[in-house]
């Protein structure tokens, strides 16, 4: 029944989405909850005891496999900011994340994949852990 994903958010620096445009898409949500299932963005929007949108979010990298896990990851130079596995679902309390070029341009794509999807599924096991 379910099936608007609004762009609340974006990952890319110097992006229009204000806070405002952003809180004017979760009172739209709110008010169409009956079709939004969530949205397209940095953080959970989720602020309200009964909201239950799910949040997809872009812009996320892992260092190489051969670095240490708490290496940096820096955006891309054209405004693209990056956020590990662990920080979108663990720390904000995302719950789906998008990853573009770091599959998509390693050696091997479905070992890599597979290592984004294992890395997202831990950090959502210790989120809801806690």
């Amino acid at each position: 029944e379910r099936g608007l994903l609004i762009l609340a958010q974006m990952s890319s620096q110097g992006n229009f989405m204000t806070r405002e445009y952003t809180d004017a898409c979760v009172e739209s949500a709110r008010e169409h909850k009956n079709f939004v299932m969530g949205f397209v963005a940095q953080e959970t929007l989720n602020s309200k005891p009964d909201d239950q949108f799910i949040t997809m979010t872009p812009g996320c990298q892992l260092p190489p496999e051969n670095e240490d896990e708490d290496t940096e990851i820096r955006g891309d130079g054209k405004g693209q900011q990056y956020n590990t596995p662990e920080k979108i679902v663990g720390l904000l309390g995302n719950d789906i994340v998008i990853v573009g070029r770091g599959i998509i341009k390693a050696d091997n794509p479905i070992k890599e994949a597979e290592r984004y999807r294992k890395k997202a599924w831990e950090a959502y096991e210790e989120r809801i852990s806690v």
